[in-house]
């Protein structure tokens, strides 16, 4: 049986969501798309999120109303991945 828990990042926390926009292999889903948005990685899928961006996109969060959590393995008392929901306006529907 998992032990798996939400957990709502603080601003420090947001180290692991760096490290895994940052990894080729976990980012490698999201390779190849043409996109415009700064730091994305067309070759990886990679995103760059240095610590100077943390705050604004902290920030965004609150302020979109916009649920991110990282999932936490409790047995191993680490991060895991994460989860957001949100209503995406464009295209009048709610995302997770």
């Amino acid at each position: 049986m998992y032990n798996l828990s939400l957990y709502i990042p603080k601003l420090e926390d947001y180290w692991y969501e760096k490290k895994l926009q940052s990894d080729p292999e976990t980012m490698s889903y999201n390779a190849g798309y043409d996109v415009l948005y700064n730091g994305y990685h067309y070759d990886t899928g990679c995103i760059d999120f240095p610590e100077s961006r943390w705050e604004e996109v902290y920030n965004k969060r609150i302020n979109e109303n916009i649920f991110f959590a990282y999932i936490k393995d409790n047995e191993l008392n680490q991060f895991i991945g994460y989860c957001n929901y949100h209503y995406n306006k464009n295209d009048d529907r709610y995302e997770c």
